[in-house]
C-alpha cells in the first residue's frame, strides 16, 4: 500500500466548485501527456494516490489500515490478513456484543445468525478492497491525462475536501439512524415484532456502510463535472478511443460491480437478521434496494455523460478551425487554383473524419453490465420477500 500524502488545504466549497468547472468548458486535445509540466504531475499524483487510498473516506479501511500500521504489520502479508479479518469482526461484533451485555439480553440474541452475518460483513469488505482500488485505477486513468494546472487544482481541492471521513461518517451515520427510526415506526404502528438491541446494532453497522457506499458514489459522480473543465491528452484523430477514455470507461462498469455485489451481501445480511419480520424485510429491503440502484445508476452514467462532454469539446475545439479554413476557401470557389482545391479536399477529408468519430459513452454492453449488476441485489431482495410464497407450493405438490 502506498504512502498517504499529508491533507492539503480543503479548497472551495461545493458549489464554487461547480461554477469552476462550468466556467471553463475547454477540453483542448494537446499531442501527448509528456507535455504538463511537473506541477500538473505532482498535483494529479497528489489526487489519484489520496482517492485510491480508499481508507480516506471508507470507516471499516480506516480502523483496519491504521491498526495494522499500530501494530507494524505489513499489510500486504499474510498474516495481515487474518488480523484484517479478526479487526474488521470485531468492529461490527464487539458493540453488538457489549451493548446486548449491559442491557441483559444475551440470550435472547440470535448468535448463529449474528456469527453469520458478522463474518460475511468482515470477508465481504476485506475481499471488496482489492477489486475496489482497481476498479478506482482504472477510472482514474483519465485523470493522469491532465495537462493545465488549473483543472487539476480544481479537481484535488475537491478531492481533499469531499473525500474525507469526516465528511462521509456524519451523513453515513445519518442515514443509519433515519433508516432505524423508521423501524422504530414500523414496530409502533404496525405492531411488528422488536429485534434486540444488540441486533440493532448490527443493523446500525450495516446500514452505516449502505450510506458510506451511497455518499462516495455520488460525490464521485458530482466530482466528475469537473472533468470538462480541464486540458487533456487524446488522440486527435478519434479522442473517444484514447486509451486512458478506455480504460475510464471501463473503470466505471468495475465500480458498478464492485459496489452492487457489496450492497448485495449487506441485503443478505439485513434478511438473516430480521428474521420473519416481513415488514421490516419490505419496507427497508425496498429501500436498500433503491440505494444500489441509485450507486449503480450514479456511478455508471454520471462519469460517463461529463467523458462524452469531453470528447464532443475536443471534437469541436478540433473542427472549428478546419471549418473556417474550409470557410476561406469557399469564399470565391470559382476562382479556386489547382493547390487550393487539393487543399480544400485534405481538410474537408480530415473535417468529416474528424466529425464522424465516435461520441458514444453507453453502448449496449455497458448498458448489460449496468442490469447485470443490478439483478444481484433485485433478486436477492425478491427471493427474500417473495421465495417463501414461492418455494412452499412446489413443496407441497
Amino acid at each position: 500500500m502506498q504512502n498517504h500524502p499529508p491533507a492539503g488545504p480543503l479548497g472551495p466549497d461545493l458549489a464554487t466548485s461547480f461554477t469552476d468547472g462550468e466556467q471553463t468548458t475547454e477540453a483542448v486535445p494537446v499531442a501527448s501527456a509528456a507535455q504538463a509540466d511537473s506541477e500538473v504531475a505532482r498535483l494529479i499524483n497528489e489526487l489519484c494516490t489520496h482517492h485510491r487510498s480508499v481508507e480516506n473516506y471508507v470507516f471499516l479501511y480506516r480502523v483496519v489500515f491504521f491498526s495494522l500500521r499500530l501494530l507494524r504489520i505489513d499489510p500486504s502479508s499474510r498474516w495481515a490478513r487474518l488480523v484484517a479479518l479478526v479487526l474488521a469482526m470485531l468492529l461490527i461484533g464487539l458493540p453488538a456484543s457489549l451493548v446486548s451485555l449491559a442491557l441483559g439480553e444475551w440470550r435472547d440474541n440470535p448468535i448463529p445468525e449474528w456469527t453469520a452475518v458478522i463474518c460475511g460483513f468482515a470477508v465481504l469488505g476485506l475481499w471488496g478492497h482489492g477489486p475496489l482500488v482497481y476498479a478506482i485505477d482504472a477510472f482514474l486513468t483519465l485523470h493522469r491525462n491532465i495537462v493545465d494546472a488549473a483543472g487539476a487544482r480544481r479537481l484535488l481541492a475537491f478531492e481533499k475536501r469531499w473525500f474525507r471521513l469526516r465528511r462521509a461518517m456524519p451523513l453515513a451515520a445519518l442515514f443509519s439512524f433515519l433508516i432505524h427510526v423508521y423501524l422504530y415506526f414500523i414496530e409502533v404502528y404496525y405492531g411488528e415484532r422488536p429485534m434486540t438491541w444488540g441486533t440493532a446494532t448490527i443493523t446500525m453497522m450495516l446500514m452505516y456502510q449502505v450510506g458510506e457506499i451511497v455518499y462516495s458514489v455520488i460525490v464521485l459522480a458530482i466530482q466528475s463535472r469537473l472533468l470538462p473543465g480541464c486540458q487533456y491528452a487524446l488522440y486527435r484523430p478519434s479522442p473517444i478511443d484514447t486509451v486512458a477514455l478506455r480504460r475510464s470507461l471501463r473503470g466505471t462498469s468495475q465500480l458498478v460491480g464492485v459496489v452492487s455485489l457489496i450492497t448485495t451481501g449487506i441485503i443478505i445480511g439485513f434478511v438473516i437478521l430480521v428474521e420473519d419480520r416481513p415488514i421490516f424485510l419490505n419496507r427497508v429491503g425496498l429501500l436498500l434496494l433503491a440505494s444500489a440502484y441509485i450507486s449503480a445508476f450514479a456511478a455508471l452514467l454520471l462519469p460517463r455523460l461529463a467523458i462524452k462532454s469531453i470528447v464532443h469539446a475536443a471534437k469541436e475545439n478540433q473542427l472549428r478551425p478546419l471549418q473556417q479554413r474550409l470557410s476561406e476557401l469557399l469564399e470565391n470557389p470559382v476562382s479556386l487554383s489547382e493547390d487550393q482545391y487539393k487543399e480544400f479536399k485534405r481538410v474537408k477529408e480530415l473535417h468529416d473524419l474528424l466529425r464522424d468519430a465516435s461520441e458514444e459513452v453507453l453502448p449496449m454492453r455497458a448498458l448489460g453490465r449496468l442490469f447485470g449488476a443490478l439483478l444481484f441485489p433485485t433478486m436477492t431482495f425478491v427471493v427474500s420477500r417473495f421465495g417463501e410464497h414461492i418455494i412452499l407450493p412446489l413443496l407441497r405438490r
